[in-house]
């Protein structure tokens, strides 16, 4: 018997997220980043040894022994999160103005402890501010990737439900039920799986025709061409599709995505209480059983995943900003928002009643997912802000930058005057070696900023909160981290 639908879990359950201040690394990250450097200079992987940081109201982390690019070092505590930050050296540059300095990955079991204001992550991106930076100046913590999750019981995934979602993503990975499939594996099995047989004996043997010898004496057929060519075009249609795999022998659905995954927006419903058998996260029956579970009933869980690239794009103040719901006091302000739009715009689950004067009403599992995380009223909108061209804004721009230099040059001339004790004569000297090194730097800058623009252009950019935060999340998976 199915028990009564039932939240039983509602959370962020993966969280990535991008810290910047406009400041120097304090010196406290100066004098790690010297000992982690000497600790992955002098590891060996024949005789692999582990090293430990304590950071200060943060925590005790392991220093993993590679980085990952961009990325220098790696700090890891499997109950808090993973910390990955910059080349210490290069903490004012074009790069890591536009990257961020330190990329916080949140596990699940700590994102569950929290409450409904998160105000631990709050104290954690705090204390880090607080701990590597000398100052804290224009300073912010952009969300690279969220997901949202909810555990419902008393909802039977089967195949059939496949057929009962309506969605705007172009994919979904499940198995096809249309005719054509059936029917071509139908025929594979007519013509393949039954031997054909023959009596004519002998052991004549030809480039198409194997023949065995049999206890009735008769003979077992190869393919002939048709049925070679038959299965060659059946195999090239779905050997890279799940469908006939798990037509064959699957009889229990388990999971479904809808769209791709690492994208910027894409979802899956799966069930869950399976997935934490080899996840290891038994910590959620815990969180179950004290929201009502039965300790026996299949519990499914669905679950948004979107980027920061996504998040950009979707605004719900009366003003829109640029970053639409990037930052992460945003982001948290605008779940039930977010949520209302996942759940009713873009995914449902409905009773299939379809009509030509109506679309399909939501099923009761649908409308159980999206009571979720307290809806309010649907006040948003989803779209890409340009920016904005303008030749005046252009010249401002570039009068301020005319501006900066002519300051830092005065002050560098200024600071190696009183430092090596120049007489006026002698500046003229060295001032034409200063004004090339400035150039220089400038140029590379400006390369720099067109390189990744024309990256931006085709979408090739090595680092965009999509595809960063999908690397990491592969990368979590080989290591039997994660879901």
């Amino acid at each position: 018997m199915i028990p009564d639908l039932k939240i039983l879990n509602q959370t962020i359950d993966s969280l990535y997220l991008r810290l910047f201040s406009c400041s120097e690394p304090s010196a406290f990250l100066d004098n790690l980043a010297a000992e982690m450097r000497l600790y992955k200079q002098d590891f060996s992987y024949s005789e692999p040894s582990v090293y430990f940081v304590d950071l200060p109201n943060l925590g005790r982390f392991e220093v993993i022994s590679h980085g990952h690019a961009p990325y220098e070092f790696i700090l890891t505590n499997p109950e808090i999160c993973d910390i990955r930050i910059w080349n210490t050296d290069r903490f004012i540059s074009p790069a890591a103005i536009d990257t961020g300095h330190i990329y916080l990955d949140f596990h699940s079991k700590y994102l569950q402890c929290q409450s409904d204001d998160y105000g631990l992550v709050d104290d954690f991106i705090k204390n880090i501010f607080e701990l590597f930076y000398i100052n804290i100046i224009g300073d912010w913590a952009k969300v690279s990737r969220a997901d949202l999750a909810v555990d419902i019981q008393g909802f039977d995934f089967l195949w059939e439900d496949l057929q009962k979602f309506a969605k705007r993503s172009r994919k979904i990975d499940a198995l096809s039920t249309e005719d054509y499939y059936l029917s071509q594996l139908g025929e594979i099995q007519e013509k393949i799986l039954k031997p054909q047989m023959c009596d004519k004996g002998g052991s004549n043997f030809t480039s198409l025709k194997i023949q065995h010898e049999t206890d009735t004496g008769n003979t077992l057929l190869e393919l002939n061409p048709e049925q070679l060519a038959a299965l060659k075009e059946l195999l090239n249609l779905e050997l890279n599709s799940p469908s006939l795999t798990r037509l064959i022998f699957a009889k229990k659905l388990q999971t479904c995505y809808f769209g791709r995954f690492g994208s910027k927006l894409y979802a899956r419903t799966y069930i869950k209480d399976r997935e934490i058998k080899i996840s290891g996260k038994e910590f959620l029956k815990d969180f179950w059983l004290a929201n009502g579970w039965d300790n026996e009933s299949q519990v499914v869980r669905h679950e948004f995943s979107m980027s920061g690239d996504f998040l950009r794009e979707f605004h719900c103040d009366p003003v829109i900003s640029r970053d639409g719901c990037l930052h992460w006091k945003d982001f948290k302000r605008a779940i039930p928002q977010i949520w209302i739009y996942l759940t009713s715009d873009w995914l449902r689950h409905t009773t299939a009643e379809n009509s030509l004067n109506s679309r399909s009403p939501n099923s009761e599992f649908w409308d159980c997912v999206s009571s979720a995380f307290s809806p309010a009223t649907p006040i948003y909108q989803r779209e890409s802000i340009p920016p904005l061209a303008s030749e005046k804004l252009a010249g401002q721009i570039i009068s301020q930058a005319i501006g900066c230099i002519r300051t830092a040059s005065a002050l560098i001339i200024g600071g190696w005057a009183k430092a090596y004790h120049w007489l006026s004569g002698e500046q003229e000297d060295y001032l034409p070696e200063l004004l090339h090194a400035l150039s220089d730097e400038i140029l590379d800058s400006i390369q720099f900023t067109d390189i990744k623009a024309k990256r931006d252009h085709y979408g090739i950019d090595e680092f965009t909160d999509t595809q960063f935060s999908a690397a990491l999340r592969r990368d979590k998976l080989k290591l039997g981290r994660g879901s």
